[in-house]
C-alpha cells in the first residue's frame, strides 16, 4: 500500500468497507491509523459518500472521549481517513469477566458524554458496542467507528 506522506507499517484489520493500517505520518513522525475504502467500493458513489461522511462526522466532534481525525483524502482511486493511533485495546478484549461497578459507571459517564455531544449536534452513532470503544495507553476510553452514523439534518438514505 502506497499512500503519499505515510509509511504503512502493517495491516491492523479489515472490515466491510475497507482495510485499516498502522502507518507513520512522515511529516510529523507520528503513528496514525489509516482507514481506507476498498477499491471496489470506491466505484460506488454511495460507498464513497458514506466513507467521507464518517471522517467529516468524527472531525466535527471535539470531545476528549471521541477518536481524533487528522486528515481525510480522496483521490481517483484511493480514499482514506488518517486518525489517532490508539494502542490500549478495546472494551471487547477487556470483557473476559465482569468489570467492577465503579469502572462501569466511569466508562458509561465518559462514553455517555461523547454520545451526548454527538446527539446535541444531530449525530446518531448507531453502532455503540465494546469493539468500538478503544483505550489510549493511559486508560482513556474513546468512542470510534462512526461508519454507520446518521446526521439527522442530512436527508440521505446512505445508512438505510
Amino acid at each position: 500500500m502506497d499512500i503519499p506522506g505515510y509509511k504503512v507499517k502493517r495491516t491492523i484489520g479489515k472490515g466491510g468497507m475497507g482495510t485499516v493500517y498502522l502507518a507513520t505520518q512522515e511529516s510529523l513522525q507520528r503513528d496514525v491509523v489509516l482507514k481506507t475504502l476498498n477499491p471496489q467500493d470506491a466505484e460506488s458513489t454511495e460507498f464513497k459518500e458514506r466513507f467521507l461522511n464518517e471522517g467529516r462526522i468524527i472531525a466535527s466532534l471535539r470531545h476528549p472521549h471521541i477518536i481524533t481525525i487528522f486528515d481525510i483524502q480522496a483521490t481517483d482511486d484511493l480514499y482514506y481517513i488518517a486518525m489517532e493511533y490508539v494502542d490500549g485495546g478495546d472494551l471487547k478484549s477487556r470483557l473476559d469477566g465482569p468489570l467492577p461497578p465503579h469502572v462501569c459507571l466511569e466508562l458509561i459517564h465518559k462514553i455517555g458524554g461523547a454520545l451526548e455531544l454527538a446527539h446535541s449536534q444531530g449525530i446518531i452513532h448507531r453502532d455503540v458496542k465494546p469493539a468500538n470503544i478503544l483505550f489510549r495507553r493511559d486508560g482513556t476510553p474513546l468512542l470510534s467507528d462512526f461508519g454507520i452514523a446518521k446526521q439527522e439534518a442530512v436527508d440521505t438514505e446512505l445508512t438505510s
